[in-house]
Order: structure tokens, then C-alpha cells, then sequence
């Protein structure tokens, strides 16, 4: 082991003790059981053997594990808030399946977000003093980045209209 200076001597010490499956002890000399330091070499290594390889490399462990986790539980509830939730108005998919005509319906025909995307290129493009009423409010609004003309309020298929 490299011990010139006390840096050195620590950084051999935790990169062997961490690398080697046994600890410090597996890269430092047997230590002679009859010897007068046998017991304080003995205690050594099982300290740093539970100190380090079980104790600490278990937290830090963990640490990842659990982060890994969190990070997977928030992407689950992120895509089935996609899933289950209309882009548009908010709603949840049960209320389109138990009250509406369907949810494949609503996020097709009613809700469509294409629509909305292809609207919003046709506005962007269209100049200005082309544009109707309906359509300059809404470029303007667009080029404020206000998305107040998307409704945002209750869909038509749960108040029972029809939208044919």
C-alpha cells in the first residue's frame, strides 16, 4: 500500500478496503495470531469491515435505490395522468366512460389536440389583416404565450350535447 503521507495513506485505505470483498485486511499483511498485534488488527479490520462495506456502502445503496424509485413512482403517475386525463378541459377518463359518450369520443372528435396544434400553425402563419375576429384575438393571445382560448371548463359530452 502507498502510506508516504497521511492523503496517501487514506486514499489507499478506502480505495482497497472498498474494492477488496473482505476489507482493508485482504490487502494488508497477515497479521500472526501468536503476534502482540494480532487483537488491535483483528479489530481493525471488522471495523472497517462493518463501518464501511455494510454500514456506509448500504446507505449510499439505499440512497440510490430509493432515489431510483421516486423517480419511477413520479414517471408512473406523470403517464397515467396523460392516459387518464384529457389535455384539454381536465377531465377524467371514468367521467367520459360512465356519463359521456366515451373517452375515445371526447379526446378524438371533441378534444382533439391535433386540432388545437393545427389551429394554432394556421394562426401563427396566417398574416395579421388576413386574420377574422376570432382568429386575430387568438393570434394575439399566442403571441402573448397566453393559452386562455383553450377551454378549460367543463366538455360539452358531459353536459349532454350533442355533437353531431
Amino acid at each position: 500500500m502507498d502510506c508516504d503521507t497521511l492523503l496517501h495513506c487514506w486514499t489507499s485505505v478506502v480505495n482497497y478496503g472498498i474494492r477488496s470483498g473482505g476489507g482493508i485486511g485482504d490487502v494488508m499483511a497477515a497479521a500472526m495470531m501468536n503476534g502482540s498485534k494480532y487483537w488491535a488488527r483483528w479489530v481493525l479490520d471488522i471495523t472497517f469491515f462493518v463501518l464501511v462495506i455494510i454500514i456506509l456502502l448500504n446507505i449510499i445503496f439505499g440512497i440510490i435505490i430509493d432515489t431510483f424509485g421516486d423517480l419511477r413512482d413520479t414517471r408512473n403517475e406523470e403517464l397515467k395522468q396523460v392516459e387518464q386525463t384529457c389535455f384539454i378541459c381536465g377531465q377524467d377518463k371514468y367521467d367520459f366512460d360512465t356519463r359521456g359518450n366515451g373517452w375515445y369520443e371526447h379526446i378524438y372528435k371533441e378534444h382533439n389536440i391535433y386540432a388545437y396544434l393545427n389551429f394554432c400553425i394556421y394562426i401563427e402563419k396566417k398574416n395579421m389583416t388576413e386574420c377574422n375576429g376570432v382568429e386575430k384575438f387568438v393570434k394575439e393571445m399566442i403571441l402573448n404565450k397566453d393559452i386562455d382560448f383553450i377551454p378549460q371548463s367543463q366538455a360539452l359530452a358531459l353536459l349532454g350535447k350533442d355533437l353531431s
